[in-house]
């Protein structure tokens, strides 16, 4: 890896480093995303020129209308076989964009040479197979310029609402020691409602309309591993401003990689997991205590409340606590926290969650 203080001289030299960067892009459906992601893919800047841009469209290759409850074993007929989940569909991207990464940066002739096997044989044959066509016919129109400069784009185009989402992708980027950037397209839901309507594969309004309560915009101020994210608006996309913000926003990704996290000794590994374990649960704790004692107090304040209601307001809160606590404790909620200002991270994301509860 390199640091890439220079991205152009690292994109001209033919003996240059693997020069990888993430790029995750997220908002409603129909906020344009795939329409830049076609931009970036067919960029005029030489940094972006110089590459290979590998876009994985979520909604190429999972298939629409999929059931997100769906559990296999619910399926009674053994001889039938169970379909993949909405979910497993998303792992199994999530694993094909990661190997390929590996391999870009272990073994880079297998690019250039077409051998890219990036989708274990267990994964679904058609996902698999459409997957691998996909990155083929990329490789066919920039092989040549992208073997040479080792220099590599991928664009994930997908709405990702769920700030943990996004946050998996940092974690790959992390991994890896590449850059990483998340672009936010800003649209408001009467536009995204209008452009879905005219896809040929729309949603209802209704499932927009829940997306679009559920969104998790990148903060960079409350989450330190999102400081790296823009937001465009999505009504203004093609104007030569706005392009140029986004190619100075990857170019940065591209020559500030992130940092890997320093391999420890296994077992004081496994000691300091549970140490931060039982920490986590102790702040959440506590945090979780603090924000029951500001919401009972701004209950008592209005006034609205009869002092049995508040009694039982107070009950209500300490069951929502235990419940949100047994989640993190059973990992049904995942807590995306940077060790760096884990503090912070932990306080706001904790936060977030008791609010939406108690809104609900």
């Amino acid at each position: 890896m390199t640091d890439g203080s220079s991205l152009e001289h690292v994109t001209s030299s033919p003996t240059a480093a693997c020069v990888q960067c993430l790029v995750v892009l997220c908002g409603l459906p129909g906020s344009g995303k795939t329409a830049l992601a076609s931009v970036l893919c067919h960029g005029h800047p030489p940094f972006i020129a110089s590459s290979s841009v590998i876009h994985v469209c979520y909604d190429d290759f999972i298939p629409n209308n999929l059931d997100l409850t769906y559990n296999s074993s619910t399926v009674n007929d053994k001889n039938k076989p169970a379909e993949l989940s909405w979910k497993t569909y998303r792992s199994s991207l999530y694993k094909c964009v990661d190997e390929l990464i590996h391999q870009n940066d272990s073994k880079p002739d297998r690019f250039c040479q077409g051998q890219n096997s990036c989708c274990p044989d267990s994964f679904n044959e058609e996902l698999k197979q459409n997957f691998l066509e996909k990155l083929h016919r990329t490789m066919d129109v920039r092989k040549e310029i992208a073997c040479r400069n080792n220099t590599h784009l991928y664009i994930i185009d997908d709405n990702m609402f769920y700030r943990s989402m996004r946050y998996e992708y940092y974690q790959m980027a992390r991994n890896h020691g590449i850059g990483f950037c998340e672009i936010y397209l800003n649209c408001p839901l009467d536009v995204a409602k209008e452009r879905n309507q005219q896809r040929k594969d729309s949603i209802s309004y209704e499932t927009l309309v829940t997306m679009e309560m559920k969104l998790e915009p990148p903060d960079g101020t409350k989450f330190s591993w999102e400081q790296n994210s823009i937001t465009i608006s999505a009504v203004n996309t093609v104007d030569e401003s706005v392009q140029e913000k986004i190619w100075n926003h990857i170019k940065r990704a591209f020559s500030h990689p992130v940092a890997p996290l320093v391999e420890e000794n296994i077992d004081e590994k496994n000691a300091s997991r549970e140490v931060i374990a039982a920490n986590v649960i102790h702040q959440s704790d506590q945090i979780l205590r603090k924000c029951i004692a500001e919401e009972m107090n701004k209950r008592k304040v209005s006034g609205k409340l009869t002092k049995s209601a508040l009694k039982e307001l107070g009950t209500q809160l300490s069951v929502l606590k235990n419940r949100i606590l047994d989640d993190i404790r059973n990992q049904k909620i995942q807590l995306d926290i940077d060790t760096t200002d884990f503090i912070s991270d932990l306080q706001n994301h904790v936060t977030a969650i008791f609010l939406k509860n108690v809104g609900s």
